[in-house]
């Protein structure tokens, strides 16, 4: 587990592609089918003052694969936050999501 990188865009893009139509339905709660250059560009450049954003790998170097992430983005009065966890089908049922949020609740 650990912070997302601006480098982490397209092991991003792959972990999207592995995830099922479900799974991408329930991250997006809509029928989202590609991440834009857009949506990748967010995913990775943060609001240090509002936002955290972490990601479970596995492998290392040129092998590392995103497995799951979790973020949350404060709004402009930190009164509360939005939060999203969401890990690869294969990775699912692992107890990797509980991990990440607790991590994710002890940063916010």
């Amino acid at each position: 587990m650990r912070p997302i990188r601006e480098s982490d865009a397209e092991g991003l893009r792959a972990a999207f592609y592995r995830l099922s139509d479900e799974s991408r339905y329930q991250r997006f709660m809509a029928p989202v089918k590609e991440l834009t250059p857009e949506m990748l560009e967010r995913a990775t450049r943060l609001d240090p003052s509002r936002e955290v954003a972490l990601v479970i790998t596995h492998g290392a170097d040129a092998g590392e694969i995103i497995a799951g992430g979790a973020r949350f983005a404060g709004d402009p009065d930190h009164d509360c936050c939005e939060f999203a966890v969401t890990l690869v089908d294969d990775w699912q049922g692992l107890g990797l999501g509980r991990r990440l949020m607790r991590k994710l609740m002890r940063v916010a």
